[in-house]
């Protein structure tokens, strides 16, 4: 529906877009989680979310998903800072407080 507006979006570095459709494909393929797509980019989540202060936007099922992508961010935070992941979950818990963790689940 705003194709054209998503893509001037990305293409001006404004918004990065990861997508993860764990349903689609055959039933025997592994299927692609949206915390797999953050591991996999954990550079680039550190840079935009940490060095370029951006804003996480979470949308999907309410299940496992939320709690997956959590426990993602906070091994990418420990991993990056090279602290406990006590200490990273304080720091995402701080990115809740702050509106730059922004979930839509149901």
């Amino acid at each position: 529906m705003f194709q054209q507006e998503w893509e001037e979006y990305q293409s001006s570095n404004n918004l990065s877009i990861l997508l993860a459709f764990s349903r689609d494909g055959p039933a025997d393929e592994k299927k692609t989680y949206v915390q797999d797509i953050i591991l996999r980019e954990r550079s680039r989540i550190y840079e935009k979310l940490f060095r370029q202060d951006g804003v996480l936007y979470i949308s999907g099922s309410s299940g496992k998903m939320p709690q997956g992508v959590k426990a993602s961010i906070v091994e990418i935070i420990s991993a990056q800072k090279g602290i406990t992941k006590e200490e990273a979950a304080q720091i995402q818990a701080e990115l809740e407080r702050q509106g730059r963790w922004r979930q839509e689940t149901w």
